[in-house]
């Protein structure tokens, strides 16, 4: 969290100044705005969706002001350019949260910054060079990918030992009830592998943007490596829990070496 504080705050700093000393626009409201978008969603979800959100904010900004500045600020005049943004935004063939964002970039402007003289296409552009500048943030004041992929590594690891000690527990008990719990364990360590994959992928993004860790992608393999046998060590103990749990129930238990 620490490092993401210091990109957002450094980082809507720097857009403000290049938008207002650089562009010459007088009050960048979207440039700070975009870089809290894009440092918020970088740390964690695809380059991808990054782009997609600061597009989405420059497409709603640039629609809604254009709208506003010919037919005014109201309740239908709200509805008319959400709508018109939002179906642009479709129109591009952009995911969900592209759509969402143009929508909401949308009601910014035609309830909060309505009849400024600040432009659509000044106001795109500080969008945009919020969005610049968080990328960059994120590039050269990054999280450390190996300490994103080891902490979800360690908690899929934590979450099979406590499957494995669990079964192994109520194996020796002859106990039921504790396979049963063993059982409902180990069915919830699915949210962790995913979690795992994301902060993976996360980390690979990391080393790609980053230059500062550009040299340590061969080490994050390893990483990668482990993700598939971790990820099928905890399916199959999911399957073994099940038959420990059948197997208590039945006349002959478990022998006591297993």
């Amino acid at each position: 969290m620490a490092p993401s504080i210091v990109q957002c705050a450094v980082g809507a700093a720097l857009a403000w100044i290049v938008a207002v000393d650089l562009l010459g626009h007088a009050r960048p409201f979207f440039a700070p705005i975009s870089v809290l978008i894009c440092v918020g969603v970088g740390l964690g979800q695809r380059l991808r969706r990054v782009a997609e959100l600061v597009v989405g904010v420059s497409l709603g900004v640039g629609v809604g002001d254009l709208l506003v500045s010919w037919i005014g600020s109201g309740p239908w005049q709200l509805a008319l350019v959400v709508g018109l943004a939002m179906a642009v935004a479709l129109l591009l063939n952009g995911g969900a949260l592209f759509v969402a964002q143009a929508g909401s970039s949308a009601v910014l402007v035609a309830t909060l910054l309505p009849g400024e003289n600040a432009g659509g296409l000044d106001r795109m552009a500080d969008a945009l060079t919020g969005g610049v500048i968080g990328v960059a943030a994120v590039a050269l004041m990054p999280a450390s990918p190996f300490t994103i992929a080891a902490k979800h590594l360690s908690g899929v690891l934590d979450a099979l030992s406590t499957v494995l000690e669990q079964a192994a527990e109520a194996i020796e008990k002859r106990d039921v009830d504790l396979a049963a719990e063993a059982l409902e364990e180990a069915r919830t360590t699915q949210a962790a592998v995913e979690e795992f994959a994301m902060a993976l992928e996360t980390s690979k993004e990391i080393t790609m943007i980053s230059p500062l860790h550009w040299h340590r992608r061969a080490a994050l393999a390893r990483y990668e490596t482990a993700a598939v046998p971790v990820d099928l060590a905890l399916r199959n103990a999911r399957v073994m829990v099940r038959r420990t749990l059948a197997a208590l129930g039945e006349a002959s238990p478990p022998p006591t070496a297993l």
